[in-house]
């Protein structure tokens, strides 16, 4: 895989009839944020395009991106506990899924991209419990809270050393993670490999069509290197012995799904039937629904910039709220930098004092916003909305909180 090529098959079924899509720009990698002190000269970019194949209805990145560089050679940012809701939201899936799977005590529980080892931290007490994340950071985090944890990049190779080391497991969860490998065939060979012959492999991703519908183009960005629907899902887990039984639809990441697929089972459930119906009445697998998709989002951008220019005449200050990799897509897609936005702000200790990648937008506590006495606040985690915005009105009920995406 040569760093910056352009992919020119599909990742799922390895066809080349792939069709152009999307074209976001230039963008740098959007789950790094960089320390004021670390800044010397100019940062990683790469196109941020999009192909959809026309013989699976798989979406992926055409341009390849290092994984080290993503993951490794920089502070990955993002926490699984970086907030109350994503804690209440993990604490719920530890009990949903072992109920759902009627997983037995005791059992081995293995979670790819287990990041700062929160979701396994909450299932340790009554199983045996292993994390693989590619971040050194990360796995400190993790170590921290007890929980041993493999540094790094799963696939079939890693698979075989826990097969070794650990022997067959359980139960296999990945949330949002498979949507990130560069090789996902790869990736559910190990899966299938490391998995005894009752074992699950549960798994969450950013629901394409949720993306599309809702406009969302802030979803994509280079760490996601493939964008699922059911129908491309279904796909990859038949070509490696997996039968899809359950599919959850859930609100995180603002629309998300969670897969429960089966070892060794051959008939799907038929909610996947029905799933893939909804997705081509949708528009989802026609290129056609693309092309207007790319009008919508560039009329909402030159709608928003023409606001933004207006209040900056006037000395209305921007501030952005929420620290997340959507909000780096968004920033870089609309062009706007530190002479625009005055500061991003979020609550995670990992993010506060550092700098946004390329737009360079200074990242503060949310409670910097007590300091102003106008400003125009948009909020870049908007799938935090509900929770979000009586906060930040608490802190300053004279903001106006602004709709960027409409």
């Amino acid at each position: 895989m040569r760093e910056g090529a352009a992919r020119s098959h599909c990742l799922v079924c390895g066809g080349c009839d792939l069709e152009t899509i999307i074209d976001l720009g230039v963008h740098p990698f959007a789950d790094t944020f960089v320390k004021p002190d670390t800044l010397v000269g100019s940062e990683y970019v790469q196109k941020l395009v999009c192909d959809y194949c026309i013989g699976c209805g798989h979406t992926q990145l055409r341009h390849i991106t290092d994984p080290i560089k993503r993951y490794v050679d920089t502070d990955y940012s993002y926490t699984s506990s970086n907030s109350e809701y994503s804690r209440e939201y993990w604490c719920d899936y530890a009990k949903a899924v072992t109920e759902e799977v009627a997983l037995p005590l005791g059992s081995k529980v293995l979670e790819l991209g287990s990041n700062d080892g929160f979701l396994l931290s909450q299932l340790k007490s009554d199983y045996e419990v292993l994390g693989v994340d590619p971040s050194p950071h990360m796995a400190n985090l993790a170590t921290q809270r007890a929980v041993d944890t493999k540094v790094d990049l799963f696939s079939s190779r890693v698979a075989k050393s826990i097969l070794l080391e650990h022997g067959c497991q359980r139960l296999v969860i990945a949330n949002n993670v498979l949507n990130h490998t560069d090789d996902p065939s790869d990736f559910i060979s190990g899966v299938s490999s490391v998995l005894d012959d009752e074992g699950w492999f549960v798994f969450e991703f950013p629901y394409w069509l949720s993306t599309i519908k809702d406009r969302k183009f802030d979803q994509i960005y280079h760490e996601h290197v493939s964008y699922f629907s059911v129908k491309s899902i279904t796909y990859l887990l038949t070509k490696f012995g997996f039968a899809v039984k359950k599919v959850r639809k859930t609100e995180y990441h603002g629309g998300s799904l969670r897969v429960y697929a089966k070892k060794g089972e051959t008939s799907n459930d038929e909610c996947v039937e029905r799933l893939i119906k909804i997705e081509v009445d949708e528009g989802l697998h026609s290129v056609i629904r693309y092309h207007d998709f790319m009008k919508e989002i560039k009329a909402s951008k030159h709608k928003f910039m023409m606001f933004a220019h207006k209040e900056a005449i006037v000395g209305s200050p921007l501030i952005c709220i929420g620290a997340g990799a959507k909000a780096n897509t968004f920033l870089n897609f609309y062009g706007l930098d530190y002479l625009m936005v005055e500061c991003l702000t979020d609550t995670s200790p990992h993010k506060i004092g550092k700098l946004t990648p390329l737009s360079r937008i200074p990242i503060c506590h949310d409670d910097v916003l007590s300091k102003y006495k106008f400003a125009n606040v948009v909020l870049t985690s908007w799938n935090l909305e509900k929770i979000l915005r009586p906060k930040i009105l608490l802190i300053n009920p004279n903001i106006r909180l602004v709709n960027a995406f409409a």
